[in-house]
């Protein structure tokens, strides 16, 4: 069975798609309009946007996929790899913004701008915070790491869209130059790039099984049963939402079989409670004095 999960998520995507495609149709025809590269250039970045609400919403009908014979663990780094993806669209969308701004420094354009055209343009960046805080929020509440990772992504839109209403702004009412607006653009070029490999560290985290949960933590949970005389080879990875934790305790070798088993969920139980976490605990018990 598909995780109800999916369903909520895929619905954030499918809301944020028709929001993203108003602002990218908007801003295109708009930069037309006023002959302003800048304009047309931040509707084809908004472009992305809603092409990553595609590739999620593909990504995702994988990754909820139940667990199989041959992904017993489940399918669910398909969602950690897709914000992988996200992450390098962003370094390359970064350098490539920082290599135009260069190329183009000292090019100047017959600017049409009008007080109508950047109230539309103030309108486009309201609906881009809305969506980031909401597609935020919401990757919050379902631990999806995707939504979290294209929640920044359109927040760097919304870095782009202020750039850009300034420099115009400043060209249009302060007779500034017009290059003043890729001065402006090499502060954005900073946000996409830190956006990006924070993306990049995060996810490649998971992919790489860096530990989820410090040792010390679940040693001390684990030492708080009387039956356990020592805990060691702690181990843990995976994701927020879900996580595998694997230990090895030394009891009594006189223990049966029964009390070894109510331990081992009773461990379980108390490093999920004590964590708040959903993790997944294998305890492998041994006989004090018989280390493997």
């Amino acid at each position: 069975m598909i995780d109800s999960n999916y369903k909520k998520i895929k619905f954030v995507l499918l809301i944020i798609l028709v929001l993203n495609l108003v602002v990218t149709i908007t801003k295109i025809t708009l930069g037309m309009l006023t002959n302003s590269s800048s304009i047309t250039a931040d509707g084809y970045h908004s472009l992305s946007d809603g092409l990553n609400n595609v590739i999620g919403v593909i990504a995702l009908s994988l990754a909820f996929k139940p667990a199989d014979v041959n992904h017993p663990y489940g399918h669910k780094k398909i969602e950690t790899i897709s914000s992988l993806f996200i992450g390098f669209i962003l370094l390359v969308m970064g350098f490539n913004i920082l290599k135009t701004n260069i190329t183009h420094f000292n090019s100047s354009d017959n600017l049409n701008i009008s007080p109508l055209a950047l109230g539309i343009m103030i309108a486009t960046m309201c609906i881009n915070i809305f969506v980031t805080r909401y597609e935020l929020k919401k990757g919050k509440e379902l631990n999806s790491s995707f939504l979290i990772s294209d929640a920044k992504h359109t927040q760097s839109d919304v870095y782009i869209t202020i750039s850009v209403i300034i420099s115009l702004v400043a060209i249009k009412f302060f007779h500034l130059p017009v290059y003043f607006d890729n001065i402006m653009s090499f502060f954005v070029v900073f946000f996409i790039i830190k956006a990006g490999i924070e993306i990049i560290k995060e996810t490649t985290k998971v992919l790489l099984d860096t530990k989820l949960i410090n040792p010390k933590e679940i040693e001390k949970i684990v030492l708080s049963f009387d039956e356990v005389q020592q805990c060691h080879m702690i181990k843990s990875r995976g994701y927020e939402d879900q996580g595998f934790v694997e230990l090895h305790i030394h009891v009594d070798p006189n223990m049966s079989v029964l009390q070894a088993h109510r331990l081992d969920h009773a461990i379980e139980n108390k490093i999920n409670s004590e964590l708040d976490e959903k993790l997944s605990v294998i305890v492998h018990i041994e006989p004090i004095g018989h280390e493997q």
